[in-house]
């Protein structure tokens, strides 16, 4: 007869099935066959464009009716806030076989690229333009790791407790340049306008950039990928909801 399990081993057990389970869904929202311009107008992923301009820079297009569900039901479970982010509503166009393009609606969020969730693909494919969906998910499952950790989820074989935490939150910090924000948001202003020059299509297998003007250049983009919408907020979710209490 086998011993049974401590109440701490049952937690750690059932904590990798559900971070197992939230790398399968990740991998089969990746790998799904759904046409790009379909999942792109059902919110179901978002659009990074990483570009240089006195800075590296992300710009997240996101569909109109997402952005807005996601703002209503957000629990900000695991966001990185930062005052240097700004948003701006602008129209994609999806082009279908034999048909018009069609401008849908949507939200540009800019952001340092230090901010962005998905910063990690710059150092894992520096060279490359449109990374695969396999070197997304590595940085997705990185990210998801690293994120778990500082929410105080243990992966490494631990004695029988529980291990608790909370992330320390710093505060009351000294404001030594009281201009810094103010050119931040400057720069994030000249960010916006350079973004504003690129025309985006969405087909069914693929995305196209052009330069709305050509006496106005467009920024000098690093990357160019779509992941799923919102990923590290449900991943977070699903790995600590509904935890095993001790008896």
């Amino acid at each position: 007869m086998s011993a049974p399990l401590s109440c701490s081993r049952k937690i750690r057990l059932e904590r990798l099935k559900r971070f197992s389970n939230a790398q399968l869904d990740y991998l089969k929202r990746l790998y799904d066959g759904t046409p790009i311009d379909k999942k792109y107008l059902a919110g179901e992923i978002d659009l990074h464009v990483h570009f240089a301009m006195r800075g590296m820079w992300c710009a997240t297009y996101r569909a109109r009716k997402a952005a807005k569900a996601r703002v209503a039901t957000s629990k900000s479970v695991c966001s990185e806030t930062s005052p240097n982010v700004s948003e701006l509503p602008v129209f994609i166009h999806v082009r279908k076989v034999a048909k018009n393009l069609s401008p849908i609606a949507s939200i540009i969020r800019l952001e340092r690229l230090e901010v962005c969730n998905m910063r990690g693909i710059e150092a894992l494919a520096p060279d490359i333009l449109c990374p695969r969906p396999e070197l997304i998910f590595r940085v997705y499952d990185r990210k998801l790791r690293e994120l778990l950790s500082l929410s105080g989820i243990v992966f490494k074989d631990f004695k029988d407790e529980v291990i608790e935490s909370a992330t320390k939150v710093v505060t009351n910090l000294a404001n030594q340049d009281s201009d810094t924000h103010g050119r931040e948001r400057e720069i994030l202003s000249c960010g916006l306008e350079c973004v504003r020059r690129v025309r985006i299509e969405i087909t069914e297998n693929g995305i196209l950039l052009f330069a709305k003007r050509r006496e106005k250049p467009m920024p000098q983009i690093s990357k160019v990928f779509v992941c799923p919408d919102y990923s590290f907020e449900a991943g977070i979710e699903r790995v600590r909801g509904h935890a095993i209490i001790p008896k």
